[in-house]
């Protein structure tokens, strides 16, 4: 009976020596990868798109109007000079087929029990 007690006080203690070690390496890893780095990162992360969008909004209107450009020497050259461009939009709509492609129904036939 004392083999007993000792072999399960000692199968108690490793197992709830082995949690607490647990606890205190993954508390460890919360410290070290904390949000605090993470949240300055974030910020200047945030500064450096906000510049980049400023740049690439001022590369979209250089963009719009090589787009105008090129729209009206097409039409120059296709109709003349008699033309006059009121206004540019992009076509609303489907751009792919893929999206469209209805799936493929299969169909499982039902079998007599007589068969």
């Amino acid at each position: 009976m004392d083999g007993v007690l000792s072999i399960t006080f000692t199968g108690l203690f490793v197992v709830f020596s082995v949690l607490g070690i647990l606890y205190i390496v993954f508390s460890l890893f919360g410290v070290t990868l904390s949000s605090k780095k993470k949240e300055e990162q974030n910020k200047n992360v945030a500064k450096v798109v906000i510049k980049e969008k400023k740049a690439h909004e001022q590369k979209s209107e250089d963009d719009e109007s090589e787009v105008v450009a090129a729209i009206s020497a097409v039409l120059h050259d296709m109709l003349g000079s008699s033309f006059k461009i009121r206004k540019i939009s992009p076509v609303s709509g489907r751009k792919f087929g893929w999206k469209t492609r209805t799936p493929q129904v299969y169909w499982k036939p039902r079998r007599n029990k007589a068969c």
